[in-house]
Parts: structure tokens; C-alpha cells; sequence
């Protein structure tokens, strides 16, 4: 039992290294991971505020839950004891990486819509339909266009297609006037396209009901407001007839 902790520490001492200094080891046995499915793993890592690799992150996983496993079996001499808190282990760097990107996208979800000029009572009563928790986000196809680790803005798909919902689009305060609203809205009809919708309803703020209008969407109703009573917001439908691909997101 010594023995196999001492094995599992010095694993896991080599792979911390190849973690932190970026040089992880080459292994040839390996699970082949889509292109897309990678692509995808790395846009939550970005959400998530790391610049650390998938590769980075799977081994990190890995390493603390080696390091559990080891420590709990030449603890109690039993294995079989050791998986369980291993396993829960190498589960919390991907809770702990979820909770920040929820947060963070709350943040710019926040306060970008605070740039339309509402007052803080009117915000804080809005705060809970801008906030997202992880398991939310698990539901939404959500994408981010992003620079030198800051991010420019995001938007979430929701639904099945044929038809969907342009969830949420928000762009950082600091990126607005930048052609960014308008490049996450191509993104997002591109992506709804490709997986088969045909169109996106959207519930839109009054104040950004021209933005979506001028690129292509319609109003064909209204519906009532999720955070203030008796307030009715646009309903607008976006066709996706002949989107063509020119976000250059993932």
C-alpha cells in the first residue's frame, strides 16, 4: 500500500509540473476528442476567465484526484475507501470553474444592461433574471466572442429546432460601438442554422429592439416581463433562411 501511494504521489508530482510550467507529457494512448467537442470545452474555459488548455485542465482534474486517492488509501489501507473521495475531488476544479463563469457571465449580463440608463431599483429587481447558475447554463448553448482573455460579449441559444430562443446576447460595456452586438447575432444565427433551426424568438429589451430589427428580425408581438409586473417587452422573430457562415466563432 506504501508503495502505491508512492507511485501515485510521484505521478502526480510529475504531471503538477508539466501543469504549471505548460510541458505535459506525452501520451500516445490516448481518447481521440472531436474537433468540435474540444472547441467547445475550450469557449468554457474561457467563460470560465483560465487560459488553461483542455489538456491542462483534464490532468489538473486528474492530479487532485490522484493525490485524494493516494493519501485516503495508505490513510485507511483500503482502496475501494479512497474512490469515492477521489472521485469528488477530481470533480471540484470543473464545479469550481462552472460557479466562476456563471458568475462572471452575470456580471457582464448585469451590467450591460445597466447601459441603457435604468435606475438601481429597477436593476437590482432585473438581478435575478441576469443571474445564472451552472445548471442553467448546462441547458443553453452559450458562446462568447473574446479578446486577450477579456470578454466582448456572449450569447445563449435555447430550445429545440425547429424553433428556438436568442436567449440572452449582451455585449461588455466596455466593447459596445464596436460592430460586437451585431457580430454575436451573426454567431448566433450561423450556429442556430447549422443545428437545424429554422428561426429564434427573442424577448427583447424596448431599448435594443432596433438593433434586431435593423438585422433582420420582426416584432410580431409582445410578452410580458419576467422581473417587472405589468411590463410588456417586444417579441421579435429572426428567420434563418440563407445564414451564411462570417462570425468566425466556435
Amino acid at each position: 500500500m506504501i508503495l502505491l501511494a508512492s507511485v501515485a504521489v510521484g505521478l502526480v508530482a510529475y504531471l503538477a509540473a508539466g501543469l504549471l510550467t505548460g510541458y505535459l507529457p506525452r501520451i500516445t494512448a490516448r481518447v481521440q476528442v472531436p474537433r468540435r467537442g474540444r472547441v467547445e470545452r475550450q469557449t468554457w474555459l474561457l467563460q470560465a476567465g483560465t487560459e488553461l488548455s483542455v489538456a491542462q485542465f483534464v490532468v489538473g482534474s486528474l492530479a487532485a484526484g490522484a493525490v485524494a486517492f493516494a493519501l485516503v488509501a495508505a490513510i485507511t489501507g483500503s482502496p475501494v475507501v479512497a474512490i469515492v473521495p477521489a472521485a469528488a475531488l477530481g470533480f471540484l476544479p470543473r464545479a469550481y470553474f462552472g460557479h466562476r463563469r456563471a458568475r462572471r457571465l452575470s456580471e457582464l449580463a448585469f451590467a450591460s444592461k445597466a447601459k441603457w440608463g435604468y435606475d438601481r431599483e429597477f436593476m437590482e429587481r432585473c438581478r435575478p433574471e441576469l443571474t445564472f447558475e451552472p445548471t442553467q447554463l448546462a441547458g443553453l448553448r452559450a458562446h462568447l466572442l473574446e479578446e486577450e482573455g477579456e470578454i466582448l460579449g456572449f450569447f445563449a441559444l435555447r430550445g429545440t429546432p425547429p424553433e428556438g430562443e436568442l436567449a440572452d446576447l449582451f455585449v461588455a460595456p466596455s466593447a459596445m460601438a464596436r460592430g460586437i452586438g451585431t457580430a454575436l447575432l451573426d454567431a448566433a444565427r450561423e450556429l442556430a442554422a447549422s443545428a437545424g433551426f429554422h428561426s429564434l424568438h427573442i424577448h427583447s429589451d424596448p431599448f435594443a429592439e432596433g438593433f434586431y430589427l435593423r438585422n433582420g428580425a420582426v416584432r410580431i408581438g409582445e410578452i410580458p416581463s419576467s422581473s417587472i409586473p405589468g411590463r410588456l417587452l417586444p417579441l421579435l422573430r429572426l428567420d434563418l433562411a440563407g445564414a451564411v457562415s462570417k462570425s468566425g466563432l466556435a
